[in-house]
């Protein structure tokens, strides 16, 4: 598994345009690694207390990011990063 430091290093910027976007996906990529931690304790908590209304909303997370990959993709098949 790739780390965010290491995705840091590889996301350099091609252009002087792109510099002030890989910034800030470095910045949300170190902070995201961080908060996962934080929502995997809750998810642990959750389910230890209430099992089946966790996997209820679960379920809806799942639907969200499902969602969310839809779009994902159709920013990863434009050609408009930078520009």
């Amino acid at each position: 598994m790739i780390t965010p430091e290491e995705v840091a290093e590889v996301m350099v910027p091609e252009s002087e345009d792109q510099i002030d976007e890989f910034e800030i996906i470095n910045q949300i990529t170190m902070i995201r690694a961080k908060n996962n931690l934080n929502w995997m304790a809750i998810l642990k908590l959750a389910f230890k207390y209430a099992p089946e209304e966790t996997r209820a909303v679960m379920s809806d997370i799942t639907n969200c990011d499902m969602q969310i990959s839809g779009l994902s993709k159709k920013i990863a098949e434009k050609n408009t990063f930078g520009g």
